[in-house]
This record gives C-alpha cells, sequence and structure tokens, in this order.
C-alpha cells in the first residue's frame, strides 16, 4: 500500500486528541515547528560546521605561510607547527562532513516519516 501525504497539513497542523479550544495554539505552534524551525535548524547546523571548519583551516594554513614565508629564520619551527595541525584538522574536517552529512540525512528521513506517519 503507497502512502499519501493528502492531509499532510491537517495532521501535522491538528493532532488528534487536542482539546477545541487549545487547538489553535497548538496549530500555530506546530506550524512554527514544522515549517519554520526544523529546516531552519537544519540549514544553521550544516552552515556553521562548514563555515567554522573553513575558517580554522583558513588560519592554520594562513599561520603556515607567514612562519614560513615572512618570518623566516627560526620562526619556521612554528611554521611546520601550524602546518601539522593544518592537516590534522583537515582530517578532522573530512570525519566532520562525513558526520553531518549522516545526520542531516537521518534526521530528513525522520522528518519525512513522521509527514506520512497515519497518527503523530
Amino acid at each position: 500500500m503507497k502512502k499519501s501525504p493528502k492531509g499532510f497539513v491537517r495532521n501535522s497542523l491538528f493532532p488528534s486528541g487536542i482539546p477545541i479550544f487549545l487547538q489553535w495554539f497548538v496549530a500555530i505552534l506546530e506550524f512554527l515547528s514544522t515549517f519554520i524551525i526544523r529546516p531552519v535548524t537544519l540549514t544553521l547546523r550544516l552552515l556553521m560546521n562548514m563555515i567554522v571548519g573553513h575558517l580554522m583551516l583558513v588560519l592554520f594554513f594562513s599561520a603556515t605561510w607567514f612562519f614560513f614565508f615572512t618570518a623566516g629564520s627560526w620562526w619556521s619551527l612554528l611554521g611546520a607547527g601550524t602546518l601539522a595541525f593544518g592537516f590534522a584538522f583537515t582530517l578532522f574536517e573530512i570525519l566532520v562532513a562525513v558526520l553531518q552529512a549522516y545526520i542531516f540525512a537521518i534526521l530528513t528521513a525522520v522528518y519525512i516519516q513522521l509527514a506520512i506517519a497515519d497518527e503523530h
């Protein structure tokens, strides 16, 4: 049997078992939660993780460039350290990207499942 989201908006805004005098209050909260807050939080989580990771990589590799080519002499030792941290953080960023993709996919699947569920 193929499930159809025909009554998705009605079922998500007006869940069963709510007293009549609370239905519009719950409908407003459900609308904000389902159609505004969920997509915004998914987007912000992914965007902020990407931005912070890229900023850290820029910081490490810019410091490496500075220590190797501008500061010179014994400062190159610090450049070797920032280069090592940059490569380590690159590996960490790959791990974070995989985890974020997994979390995004799982949350999206849960939200879709909630949309086509018979009762919620």
